[in-house]
């Protein structure tokens, strides 16, 4: 039986079947609660808070990476059908604004988690798989309205690095500015060609890169 201290976190991993549902349910919302607390977030604190057997967590996800992606999967997929609505009727600074801020509320609720996934605890695969699922929601919008000159794929892989690296500077800090202020500086770094004013749909096109052979 797992406790979640009477809350259903808002946003979770899809999950086929109802028990491993309800099995990430409980580790998210033990993770919520350790954060909450500032305690430690290890596999065996996540387990005992959320009062099930370390072979559950473990039947779910990898580690506590592993958590942090599929969260992050789930939070981007939204971001990239968000981004294409806004982008239709407004323009490319309120799509990226409202984009950036579901991001930016998304990593301070889960502080603790992100900090220790971006962070030298894990394994720099899960800081690459995160990369790409933020390269990968970028990436849509980038081949609309990049310049002919520049490549969608670097470009995307550019623009998530950066706004990752600004994400975790901003956890990682002894005096962090509010979310607004950060909202903004993210929006100043942005290519100006992704946050045109001009609403409506954009008219350069990219096709879509060829994967690399191996």
């Amino acid at each position: 039986m797992c406790s979640t201290g009477g809350r259903v976190p808002d946003r979770l991993p899809r999950a086929v079947e109802p028990r491993p549902a309800r099995t990430r349910e409980c580790i998210v919302g033990a993770i919520e609660s350790l954060v909450a607390r500032d305690a430690d977030l290890t596999v065996a604190a996540v387990v005992a808070e959320a009062r099930i057997a370390r072979s559950s967590f473990y039947a779910q996800y990898r580690d506590l990476g592993d958590v942090a992606v599929q969260l992050l999967r789930e939070l981007h997929a939204d971001i990239e059908q968000l981004d294409a609505e806004i982008r239709r009727r407004g323009t490319g600074r309120e799509a990226a604004a409202a984009a950036t801020s579901l991001l930016i509320t998304e990593f301070e609720r889960r502080k603790v988690l992100y900090r220790a996934v971006l962070g030298t605890r894990v394994s720099y695969g899960t800081q690459h798989e995160i990369h790409r699922i933020m390269a990968d929601a970028i990436l849509p919008s980038v081949r609309q309205v990049a310049p002919p000159e520049i490549d969608p794929d670097f470009a995307a892989s550019y623009v998530a690095a950066g706004v990752l690296t600004t994400l975790y500077t901003w956890l990682v800090a002894t005096h962090p500015m509010p979310p607004a202020q950060l909202q903004a500086q993210i929006a100043a770094l942005l290519p100006t060609w992704l946050v045109s004013e001009h609403p409506g749909p954009p008219s350069v096109h990219h096709p879509p890169s060829k994967e690399p052979s191996t």
